[in-house]
């Protein structure tokens, strides 16, 4: 008990410095500046806190993000502390229980983009590909507190971890001077999130994590990642798409999701089909051809080896009007290079 009680001690010491770091911008009657000068008493509230499994969060406001209108709830600075403590020690408690194949926890969007970009050079040679992806309409709105919370108990979440994030989620957000109480869905913007979302889908995870072991066994003839709520499946077959498909509809009716058509694409991967902002295409090239094309123009190599992948239309747009955005803001060659080189794979 005293080694846990020091262990927590020390994170919660971690996530004050990362909450001072994110919020070093705010104005002086903001609530940063009140915690920081109260450090001690507020870290002894905490670990009381996580003793009796109790916090009274403060109302959340919400607080426009983006100019494409993306509203984020703003959490007390209190609050967003002892919330980034109870998400890295959830974290730390799930390890391994979390798929692999959530990348948004294990790795990140570049990964699952060289992912897919391998498994096509390494089975789309002679064959077509199939390829489905989807993503989850108001995937984080859309999250059922019940079945996340039975999920959590399943993982062997002690009692006082599991009062904390049952407080956090039955919180109460400030709309218009009116306070609301939330039934249902986990908050934007917020370092608890996307742990719980990927918590959340952890079932489609090890159905296709089975699926990928079980249909062509070492040969691996089914690719899956997932990156929050956006995934894809490649398979070598049509009836194994059809198969993981029908499955993870079953999946997602029990989780009380739906996708988005809009955002759904199935086909054949020669097609050429939007992923997490980049154009992904297969290219299937006999052999002889491959050869050819690599003695005549060393430019052609990424089209031989079977797949190119670039920014997609809306991204390569969005990518333009931030750039020149930052250089008519006379922005330093180095900055430039910095947000050029972040969309490179």
């Amino acid at each position: 008990m005293i080694i846990w009680g020091m262990m927590i001690a020390g994170l919660i010491d971690n996530c004050f410095e990362w909450m001072c770091k994110r919020r070093f911008h705010h104005g002086q009657n903001q609530s940063i500046w009140n915690v920081r000068r109260n450090y001690k008493s507020w870290k002894s509230y905490m670990l009381t806190a996580w003793s009796n499994g109790y916090w009274n969060f403060e109302p959340t406001r919400f607080i426009k993000m983006t100019p494409q209108g993306e509203w984020v709830e703003l959490w007390q600075a209190q609050d967003a502390w002892l919330i980034k403590t109870i998400a890295e020690e959830l974290k730390r408690l799930l390890g391994k229980g979390l798929s692999k194949h959530c990348y948004h926890i294990t790795g990140g969007h570049k990964l699952l983009l060289r992912n897919i970009m391998a498994w096509i050079k390494l089975k789309g040679d002679d064959r077509v590909l199939f390829v489905y992806k989807t993503d989850v309409r108001s995937y984080y709105q859309s999250i059922q507190h019940h079945i996340l919370l039975h999920q959590l108990g399943k993982q062997g979440i002690e009692r006082t971890l599991w009062n904390l994030i049952w407080c956090y989620l039955n919180r109460l957000v400030d709309i218009e001077a009116n306070l609301v109480q939330v039934r249902q869905g986990v908050p934007k913007g917020c370092s608890l999130s996307p742990v719980l979302s990927a918590l959340y889908l952890l079932p489609l995870d090890q159905l296709m994590q089975y699926r990928m072991h079980k249909i062509g066994g070492a040969k691996g003839e089914i690719f899956y990642g997932r990156f929050q709520d956006d995934w894809i499946i490649l398979t070598t077959t049509r009836w194994a798409l059809k198969r993981a498909i029908r499955e993870q509809h079953e999946i997602l009716t029990e989780l009380k999701l739906q996708l988005r058509p809009e955002k759904t694409f199935i086909g054949y991967a020669t097609k050429g089909f939007d992923f997490l902002g980049y154009h992904i295409q297969q290219n299937v090239i006999g052999s002889a051809e491959i050869r050819a094309q690599k003695l005549t123009d060393q430019r052609s190599r990424d089209t031989a080896s079977g797949v190119t992948i670039g920014l997609s239309k809306a991204t390569l747009e969005r990518f333009q009007k931030k750039r020149t955005r930052l250089y008519e803001q006379k922005a330093s060659p180095d900055r430039l290079e910095a947000y050029t080189n972040r969309f490179e794979i």
